[in-house]
């Protein structure tokens, strides 16, 4: 893959996001490099996400210095960096803010298996609110993450989910937003039942 298809994927990733009702207009943001490199794209700050070109991307190195780009990159760019730094198998990082996972983040709850795709998922930690954008909230996520975690709910937040790829990534986000929904449902029906996966 060359680095203007990675570009093309992160917005079309972007666009899939906010199409599938997984965030907001101008919420969540998408990160991904290519194996071993030290440097990522990443989609930048306040625009619409829905309609990015692989124009608007800022392409940064591992310290958060703007190697090309016009654009400011993304305020949460912190985070996905120290992700990349503590887990050289991730090529991908995805925060968004989907209904239902984020509704049990604001209730101070995380995922529980209450389906196949759910516990597959494994441990989703709940991570303690922090500011936006801030320092605390990047190592506090990239602590959640650094122990063979892939997703996580982020207090009064969203979500965020790593992979090896940007698909990847994507499937873990649409696995917990269903495995959330199907936890919503199931509490009007008199409360979920939990499954092991294995």
């Amino acid at each position: 893959m060359s680095e203007e298809d990675l570009k093309s994927e992160i917005c079309c990733v972007m666009a899939n996001i906010v199409s599938a009702r997984l965030t907001t207009a101008y919420g969540g943001n998408v990160s991904s490099r290519l194996p071993d490199e030290k440097w990522i794209w990443i989609t930048p700050s306040g625009l619409f996400k829905g309609s990015l070109d692989p124009g608007s991307l800022v392409k940064l190195d591992l310290k958060g210095g703007v190697i090309e780009g016009e654009m400011k990159p993304s305020r949460e760019a912190g985070m996905h960096l120290l992700i990349y730094e503590a887990r050289r198998d991730v090529n991908a990082v995805i925060h968004c803010h989907p209904r239902f996972a984020t509704a049990l983040g604001i209730a101070g709850r995380t995922i529980s298996p209450v389906s196949i795709e759910g516990a597959m998922l494994g441990r989703v930690p709940l991570v303690p609110y922090s500011m936006p954008g801030s320092r605390r909230l990047a190592r506090e996520v990239s602590h959640s993450v650094s122990a063979g975690v892939n997703v996580a709910i982020l207090q009064n937040h969203g979500v965020l989910a790593v992979g090896d790829s940007l698909e990847s990534a994507l499937r873990r986000v649409q696995t917990l937003e269903t495995a959330a929904e199907m936890m919503f449902i199931a509490e009007g029906l008199g409360g979920p039942t939990t499954i092991r996966a294995g």
